[in-house]
């Protein structure tokens, strides 16, 4: 509410600004300044409803659907600047973070040259579902052979950066793995959400890519997603058959509900206090869904479920304090899979915000994606 006032009123303060002028000049001239005073004040009235409750909306949804920074760039500005996993001379995955990107940046810390090179040259370029060019890292298992290849999905705002601790763990257990940045997203090409299932469709492309590399052909195939990187996941799962197991961390239900939840509500230990009511959230939903020309009300994932096959081994992960994806979403989300219990199971770690289950209990996480691993299905 707050923002939406401050917004209105920045808008509204250019035409006040000029009307301030010409008030000023017809006063200096000795022209009657009361009737024009009282005109400027109820247009410019006008002007503050008509930005307060249009202006704002289509605004925000405007970068909602093409992101902040440069155009369509939806990685978040601290982000930006990854450029692939590190892995130091005896193998082992040397983890980034915002805070050491920043410290990089601003020459505070070190960075081996040779390492970096490594980093970027682990990057592939698969081609996307309509012909965008999608960045992915590729990091080797330990072993010659991979026990499985992890393919990981990140959130929004994020990038490759965000998934290096859970590929970290996947890679312990000799998987290779795959740090996906979706569309728009790092350093794949940079266009508008669109809302709809092209991530989705992205992945499939990315599997098969994967897939078909010598070598690769009956290596299995676990997906991981990560809160929106979730739904890219479910909606393609359809299409992917021979997947051999799928890990939720902080599903997305429904894009539309999430996104409610998401502007009424502000995470714990987050930087955001912007947060908004009714009847802005329905106002800025409708300028992102004008904007995209999509419906958020389309993507649910939760109402596909059924369609899932009941022997795919799935582990569904949530957060305590996650206002985004809260527990007990994530609870319906998990009762609503087809699969019996132990072919599917639940980890809700009871402090975390949305996704930083791994950050808060990195062991007890690493040990259910242990436990998956151990009950893939066989490649198909």
């Amino acid at each position: 509410m707050n923002l939406a006032l401050l917004a209105a009123l920045s808008f509204t303060a250019p035409t006040m600004a000029i009307a301030g002028l010409v008030l000023l000049f017809r006063w200096l001239r000795k022209k009657p300044v009361a009737g024009f005073a009282l005109a400027a004040l109820w247009s410019n009235a006008a002007l503050f409803v008509l930005h307060l409750f249009v202006s704002f909306p289509l605004v925000l949804g405007y970068f909602g659907v093409h992101g902040f920074g440069s155009f369509g760039q939806w990685t978040r500005g601290d982000e930006r600047n990854y450029a692939g996993p590190r892995l130091d001379a005896a193998g082992q995955w040397l983890i980034q973070s915002s805070d050491t990107l920043r410290a990089e940046a601003r020459g505070e810390l070190r960075v081996d040259t040779d390492l970096a090179a490594a980093a970027s040259a682990r990057a592939v370029l698969i081609t996307g579902a309509d012909g965008n060019l999608l960045r992915a890292f590729r990091v080797e298992s330990r072993l010659p052979q991979p026990r499985a290849i992890a393919i990981l999905v990140h959130g929004l705002f994020r990038g490759g950066l965000e998934l290096e601790p859970p590929a970290n763990m996947f890679r312990q257990h000799d998987c290779e793995c795959w740090l996906l940045e979706q569309r728009g997203h790092g350093g794949s090409t940079l266009m508008p959400m669109r809302f709809d299932d092209s991530e989705a469709r992205d992945l499939v492309k990315v599997v098969e890519f994967v897939q078909h590399k010598p070598g690769n052909e009956h290596v299995p195939i676990v997906l991981f997603g990560v809160s929106i990187g979730t739904v890219a996941v479910l909606l393609a799962l359809p299409q992917l058959p021979t997947v051999a197991g799928v890990v939720l961390d902080a599903p997305v239900e429904d894009l539309l509900a999430t996104a409610r939840r998401m502007m009424q509500r502000v995470p714990p230990g987050s930087s955001r206090r912007a947060t908004f009511c009714e009847p802005w959230t329905s106002l800025i939903v409708a300028a992102i869904e004008f904007w995209s020309g999509c419906q958020l009300g389309a993507i649910a994932p939760l109402c596909m479920l059924q369609s899932l096959p009941a022997d795919l081994p799935v582990l569904v992960i949530g957060s305590g304090s996650d206002v985004t994806v809260p527990p007990e979403i994530v609870q319906q989300l998990y009762d609503n899979l087809p699969m019996p219990t132990g072919v599917k199971t639940l980890w809700i770690e009871p402090i975390a915000a949305h996704g930083k289950a791994w950050q808060v209990d990195p062991k007890s996480y690493e040990r259910q994606l242990a436990a998956l691993l151990m009950r893939l299905r066989a490649p198909r």
